[in-house]
């Protein structure tokens, strides 16, 4: 008798029946998995809602992934990350992935931070340090965006810009909810210079978290307050345009400095920079402002556009100076002066870093 018989099909089918099996287990694992994953990252984006999972996570200290989310969110280098990590452990701030966002609460730590580097990190480090604060203070600012001239103090400073380029300068004397009264100068007041009433004017200003804006609007009317002061009254706006942020900090200021012509010297074979050599002859001028990639100067030289000079500032006592090209001449209000906006071409590490260190008020 034969017993040898196959039930059910031939071997070759049963074979195709288990392969077929096993490829729907595994795909039954896998769509498993995906939606546990999918399970799991919803319930953690929930909890990340709850005010009180954040309000813990904003106080609690910061750790190594804080500050490499934070990184990878603003765009900071590495080596700023090692910066702000340095800065976070030393001065225990809470969670950087939060706390960057409000500047003010962490000021005091880049200047406490400064006085702990000045003398023992290397200037180009230093320097590092302060492209960082600029950057943190950048991105507290643009989370705190200005949507009306309303949110704006009394004593605020404006720019009112003119038609011809140049601008004078205005405070908010008092906000209403439909108007601004903004201080302006006698001699601006009297002169044939402002705008009519019911003309477009721009202004610019920085609001309080350090933005810079612009807008345009008309002139409501002229009148002199009960204070004897000039007022220019403007409509309120939330047409707000804020400007692209600078490189550079600037500081106003009202001190002397020296700028002389350069002469080019040939470069060396094994050095690509070129090196200026300055007139013995120093003309002296007024520091208008100042950053770390240049400055305004007030003088009685029409210097042409796209001159390079010499500039030599004081900086913690000591004679700094700088290679500027002029970028910008112009009129100022001042007769027979002029104002050079100047960009640093040649200013070493340890100059600049001076700078910042004016510009931020960390000399004092």
């Amino acid at each position: 008798m034969n017993l040898n018989f196959q039930a059910g099909g031939s071997p070759l089918e049963a074979r195709g029946n288990i392969i077929i099996y096993g490829v729907l287990i595994v795909a039954g694992l896998v769509i498993g998995v995906f939606f546990m994953l999918w399970l799991w990252r919803n319930i953690q984006n929930k909890k990340k809602e709850d005010p009180k999972w954040i309000e813990t996570q904003k106080n609690r200290p910061t750790r190594n992934s804080d500050v490499r989310e934070t990184c990878q969110k603003y765009n900071l280098s590495a080596e700023q990350g090692g910066i702000l990590l340095w800065l976070c452990k030393t001065f225990h701030i809470p969670n950087i992935y939060y706390t960057i966002r409000d500047f003010s609460s962490i000021e005091d730590c880049f200047r406490q931070g400064y006085k702990t580097i000045k003398e023992t990190w290397q200037p180009s480090r230093i320097n590092k340090f302060f492209v960082l604060r600029f950057d943190v203070e950048k991105i507290s600012a643009m989370s705190t965006p200005t949507s009306s001239t309303n949110s704006l103090p009394v004593n605020h400073k404006m720019t009112l810009v003119l038609e011809n380029g140049t601008t004078t300068q205005c405070t908010i004397s008092e906000s209403t909810k439909d108007n601004l009264s903004l201080v302006i100068s006698k001699d601006f007041f009297e002169s044939g210079e402002k705008p009519a009433e019911l003309s477009k004017v721009a202004f610019s200003f920085v609001s309080p978290s350090g933005l810079p804006y612009v807008f345009v609007t008309r002139v409501t009317r002229y009148q002199v307050d009960s204070k004897g002061q000039n007022i220019l009254i403007i409509p309120q706006s939330t047409n707000l345009i804020a400007k692209s942020q600078r490189h550079y900090k600037r500081l106003n200021t009202n001190e002397k400095c020296r700028i002389a012509s350069v002469s080019v010297k040939e470069k060396s074979k094994n050095n690509s920079k070129k090196i200026f050599v300055e007139s013995e002859k120093k003309v002296e001028c007024t520091l208008l402002n100042i950053s770390g990639g240049g400055c305004c100067i007030n003088t009685t030289l029409p210097i042409k556009e796209g001159q390079k000079i010499f500039v030599e500032i004081k900086l913690n006592g000591e004679d700094c100076s700088a290679i500027g090209k002029i970028i910008k001449t112009r009129k100022s209000k001042t007769p027979c002066t002029y104002n050079l906006h100047v960009q640093f071409i040649q200013v070493s590490v340890e100059v600049q870093n001076l700078i910042y260190e004016k510009v931020y008020g960390y000399n004092q």
